[in-house]
C-alpha cells in the first residue's frame, strides 16, 4: 500500500531501530516506544507495517517476522493513553489455532474508507504463504485517538499469545494527520527507541511426545511375499503449531534386530528412526517388518525409546514391541467367514517342497474375531485324508471383537490348551 503522506499535512514516524524479539506465550508483551514532536492535535491516526514481504520464517526484509501472526497481538498507545488494539490474532476464534500465515510487510491499517477487516485477511495457503498484504480495516479503530496532541511518546506493545512460535519487530510506522506534524516522501526515524521484556518465558518444552501404548504386537509371516508390520503410534500434544521430531531408538529387547530381513533376522528396524511432526499433526505412525521363519520360537521383543527435539518427552516414554512367533510356512490368505449354524467354505492350503514324512505340524489361525468363540468348530484334513479338530467350545461367550482380534498358534509344544470358557489371547 502506498502510505506516504503529501508534505505539510501529516507526519510519518517510523521505527528502523535495532529488531525487537517478541517473546514467546507471554500476554505482556514487549513495548517499543517512538517519541514524536509536532504541534497541534491529532485529525486522523494509521498504522503501517513496513518492510518486504516475504514469506520465509526468519526473513529479514519484513517489518515483522514470526512463524504463526495468528498468535500475534499489537496495541498501539498515544501520549495521552489512550490505548487502541488494532491487530488481534486474526483468525482465532477462541477454541482454536489463528492464522497460520508467516510475518507481516506491506500492510496498512487505515479505519477510514471502508476497508476489509484485518481479521479476515488469513491466506488459506496456511503457514506455507506470507500473511497478504494491502490495506484493511483495523480490529477496532483509531478514532478514540483523535482530538489528542501527537507530541509525546507512542508506544507499540506486541505480544504473543501461544507457545511454539517466535518473531520480532523490524519496522513499523504510525501515520499521524493533523496539519503541523510535517511529513515527506522518505520517512526518517527520530530516535532509536528501547524494548524491554515484560515478561520471561520459560524453557519448560512447549509439547511433548509419547508411545500411545506400553506394548504393540505383530504377527511373524509373509503376504503376498511382503512380511507382515507391526504398526507403531506416536502422539504429539500441548502446542502443534511448529516441527516436532521424535527420535525412536531401540535400547534393547531379545529379538535379533537388522535394518533388512535376512536369515535369522527376526525385524527389520533402524535405530534411531526420526519420526517428524509437522504443523497441526498430532499423531504419526511407522513400522516394523517381522521377517518369517519356520522355527518353533517364543515370543521375542524389541525395546524402544523415544526422545524428542522442539518438544519433550511425557507419558509412555518407553514401549515394548513383540515378534509374534506364527506358523507361516504354508498359508492360504482368503477370509474363511463362518455362519451361526453353517459350515463354512474350506480354506484350502497347498504345500508344495515340504517334507517326505511329517514330523511336526504348527498351525495358526491369523486375525480371528467372533461374537461368541465357543460355538466355533475348526477342522484339519491332511493330503491322505486324515481329520484332526484343532479346535472346538473353547473361549466361551467372551467376544473377540474385530479392532481386538487376536492370533492363536497350535503346537505340541505350548505346553497348555485353549482355555474353555476364558478371553482367548
Amino acid at each position: 500500500p502506498t502510505a506516504t503522506p503529501t508534505p505539510g499535512t501529516g507526519g510519518v514516524f517510523s521505527y528502523t531501530g535495532p529488531p525487537v524479539t517478541i517473546v514467546d506465550n507471554v500476554p505482556a508483551g514487549v513495548n517499543i516506544t517512538v517519541p514524536v514532536t509536532c504541534t497541534g492535535n491529532i485529525t486522523d491516526v494509521d498504522f503501517r507495517f513496513d518492510g518486504v514481504q516475504s514469506p520465509t520464517v526468519g526473513a529479514t526484509t519484513v517489518g515483522v517476522t514470526h512463524s504463526w501472526v495468528g498468535d500475534l497481538a499489537f496495541r498501539l498507545t498515544s501520549p495521552n493513553g489512550t490505548a487502541v488494539t488494532f491487530f488481534d490474532r486474526p483468525g482465532f476464534t477462541g477454541t482454536g489455532f489463528g492464522c497460520s500465515n508467516n510475518n507481516i510487510s506491506q500492510l496498512l491499517l487505515n479505519d477510514e474508507g471502508g476497508f476489509p477487516s484485518v481479521e479476515s485477511n488469513c491466506d488459506a495457503a496456511g503457514n506455507a504463504a506470507a500473511f497478504p498484504i494491502g490495506t484493511f480495516s483495523p480490529n477496532n479503530p483509531f478514532t478514540p485517538m483523535d482530538g489528542g496532541a501527537a507530541t509525546g511518546t507512542w508506544t507499540l506493545n506486541a505480544s504473543d499469545n501461544a507457545g511454539g512460535d517466535t518473531g520480532q519487530v523490524r519496522a513499523f510506522s504510525i501515520i499521524l494527520n493533523n496539519g503541523n506534524c510535517g511529513g515527506g516522501a522518505t520517512p526518517t526515524p527520530t530516535s532509536t527507541p528501547t524494548a524491554t521484556p515484560t515478561a520471561t518465558p520459560t524453557a519448560t518444552p512447549t509439547n511433548t511426545v509419547s508411545f500411545s501404548a506400553a506394548s504393540y504386537v505383530g504377527d511373524e509371516s509373509l503376504v503376498a511375499d511382503t512380511p507382515q508390520h507391526t504398526v507403531v503410534t506416536v502422539t504429539r500434544t500441548g502446542v502443534t503449531t511448529g516441527t516436532t521430531v521424535a527420535s525412536v531408538t531401540r535400547t534393547g529387547g531379545t529379538a535379533t534386530v537388522a535394518p533388512a530381513c535376512a536369515a535369522g533376522v527376526d525385524a527389520a528396524f533402524t535405530s534411531p528412526t526420526a519420526v517428524t511432526f509437522l504443523a497441526g499433526e498430532t499423531s504419526k505412525t511407522f513400522t516394523i517388518p517381522n521377517c518369517p521363519d519356520t522355527l518353533y520360537e517364543v515370543d521375542e521383543t524389541i525395546l524402544l525409546a523415544l526422545s524428542a527435539t522442539g518438544g519433550g518427552v511425557a507419558g509412555q516414554g518407553t514401549t515394548t514391541v513383540i515378534v509374534n512367533d506364527t506358523a507361516n510356512q504354508f498359508r492360504n490368505v482368503t477370509p474363511i467367514d463362518t455362519f451361526q449354524g453353517l459350515q463354512s467354505t474350506p480354506s484350502n492350503i497347498t504345500v508344495t517342497g515340504g517334507p517326505t514324512n511329517v514330523h511336526r505340524v504348527r498351525v495358526t489361525f491369523f486375525d480371528l474375531y467372533h461374537a461368541f468363540p465357543d460355538n466355533l468348530k475348526v477342522l484339519l484334513v491332511n493330503p491322505q485324508g486324515r481329520k484332526y479338530i484343532l479346535m472346538g467350545d473353547a473361549g466361551g461367550a467372551a467376544p473377540i471383537l474385530q479392532n481386538g482380534h487376536v492370533t492363536l498358534t497350535l503346537t505340541d509344544l505350548a505346553g497348555q490348551v485353549l482355555p474353555d470358557s476364558t478371553p482367548l489371547t
